[in-house]
């Protein structure tokens, strides 16, 4: 325990001077045969590195409180966590930098003068007396330590995989503040209003779990998403989502209402929605139909505001990573909620790019330059934005194999009935009555969206003015992502350890010249 605890401080130390906040590595214990020992340190990046040290040093001081002798531990807090494990879980601890945590021994205090000779014998015979003592002592010892490892056997390795989170963990992410508590919610609570998480209350899967019904004894309607057991990746994503929502208040965002942590179970309670989730209705042609042309306008305009939020408006800087027609949420005057940030990268003002090792997303709906190259922006959700834009308009998926092989993918279809003046054929059929004017404009904005150059894709403030003005001339489309087979290079092996800070310039990307002469917000 001292040596886990001596090598986050270490990490912590490091964090603190670092540009991203985070820190990663491990150490030996040559008390435990020289096993490996990995940590793992984050802050918030809207946090300095004084106040970064500071929260990592209060969460390694509440190891002992829930993680003594335990094999793995997490902490985290609205601004901080740190983690230790015994495995390599995360792909970022392969290869860590190894860090020094021996402990300096006290030196051996010099030889006294020994007992006089007539004293010797006696002495001698009380010391083998005195030993086979301790001798006897310590075999009883060992013996009752290994019973009671054999017996708790079963949760250890339940812990080295990741799941040993105790409810102090989750008090620990509510900071020192009392009424943060307040969002914590009992999980028997929880279980009685989704009636113990029955397949009638299950209102479908999430980033890394399930989502289920409920309802409390006031009345109130919830939604419980319930984090998949084992998921190691889960615990990071449920700290990301609390942390993120929690400093987060805009209406065409989800609320987060409050939190479990018992045992092994993890949720999250969000306000229901009661039209359920875009795709719902989009997917379903007896459903589409619900959705005429002014509802979809409004979920259009509804997304932007909620994206510039995340991308300009807030006090942190988010890139969401997963936009797409399932994580957004209807309420029941149709309204868009944006929803599921378990992907959702944090930036700080001197950022505007970064690369990542882990690709994660929405085949279909992720920027050519993050799925092939890993590298993320906020023009990664200009991009997802734009194709979910043509899925709106059109009603139907980015990729369906219902479709004959010249028209199942969406951009390459949209892209060549504009080369041949037939865009009015891409609308759902469904829609009903619309403004034709309308709807133009906003597949060419959807166009602008999806091009391959990131430079050239509008920023969300940008995308707003033109959807909200019509006076704002729209210019053509350059070349999309994915428009042919120079996009289906295989993925680059990264070599850096980490998230890491990106200069645009010295990126490649095949780009045209178009640009927008639109005021451009931040």
């Amino acid at each position: 325990d001292q040596t886990v605890k001596i090598l986050m401080q270490k990490l912590s130390d490091a964090a603190g001077l670092s540009n991203n906040r985070s820190a990663v590595g491990m150490t030996t214990n040559s008390m435990m045969g020289n096993r490996s020992i990995y940590g793992y340190v984050d802050c918030t990046r809207d946090i300095n590195g004084g106040d970064c040290t500071t929260c990592l040093s209060r969460a390694i001081d509440a190891i002992p409180s829930c993680c003594l002798g335990k094999w793995a531990g997490w902490i985290a807090t609205p601004t901080c966590n740190i983690q230790f494990n015994m495995e390599p879980v995360h792909d970022d601890w392969v290869n860590p930098p190894k860090i020094d945590t021996d402990i300096s021994l006290p030196p051996v205090p010099e030889a006294v003068t020994g007992p006089p000779p007539m004293a010797a014998k006696s002495r001698s015979d009380l010391m083998i007396g005195i030993s086979v003592a301790v001798v006897v002592t310590v075999m009883l010892v060992v013996g009752l330590v290994l019973v009671a490892r054999r017996q708790s056997m079963r949760e250890r390795v339940v812990e080295r995989r990741g799941r040993g989170v105790r409810e102090e963990t989750v008090e620990m992410m509510m900071g020192e503040d009392a009424g943060m508590r307040s969002i914590l919610y009992d999980l028997d609570v929880l279980a009685a209003a989704t009636d113990n998480f029955s397949l009638t209350n299950r209102l479908g899967g999430g980033g890394f779990g399930t989502v289920y019904k409920g309802r409390m004894p006031d009345g109130e309607e919830i939604a419980v998403k319930k984090l998949a057991a084992g998921s190691m990746q889960g615990i990071v994503e449920f700290s990301n989502e609390v942390r993120l929502l929690l400093k987060m208040q805009h209406r065409n965002l989800v609320r987060l209402l409050g939190c479990s942590a018992q045992g092994e179970e993890m949720m999250l309670v969000y306000e229901y929605m009661p039209n359920k989730s875009l795709d719902y209705f989009l997917f379903d042609k007896s459903k589409s139909a619900l959705l005429d042309w002014t509802n979809r306008f409004n979920i259009i305009t509804g997304m932007a505001r909620g994206l510039l939020y995340l991308h300009e408006d807030s006090q942190l800087r988010i890139i969401h990573r997963d936009i797409k027609a399932s994580n957004i949420l209807l309420d029941e005057g149709m309204n868009p909620k944006i929803s599921d940030f378990g992907l959702a990268k944090l930036f700080n003002d001197e950022q505007s790019h970064l690369r990542t090792r882990r690709i994660a997303g929405t085949i279909g709906y992720m920027a050519p330059e993050y799925a092939v190259r890993g590298f993320v922006s906020n023009k990664g959700d200009v991009f997802s934005f734009g194709v979910l834009m043509l899925e709106i308009i059109s009603g139907r998926k980015n990729f369906d194999l219902q479709f004959d092989e010249e028209r199942r993918e969406l951009l390459k279809h949209t892209r060549r009935l504009e080369q041949q003046g037939r865009l009015m054929e891409l609308v759902d059929v469904t829609i009903g009555s619309f403004p034709q004017q309308d709807v133009l404009k906003c597949i060419r904005i959807g166009l602008l969206c999806c091009q391959e150059c990131t430079q050239d894709r509008p920023t969300m403030s940008s995308t707003l003015i033109m959807l909200s003005n019509d006076s704002v001339t729209i210019p053509p489309a350059g070349r999309l992502g994915y428009q042919d087979s120079r996009d289906n290079t295989q993925l680059e092996t990264f070599t850096n350890d980490h998230d890491a800070p990106v200069n645009p310039e010295n990126q490649v990307f095949s780009c045209n010249s178009i640009t927008l002469s639109l005021a451009n917000g931040r």
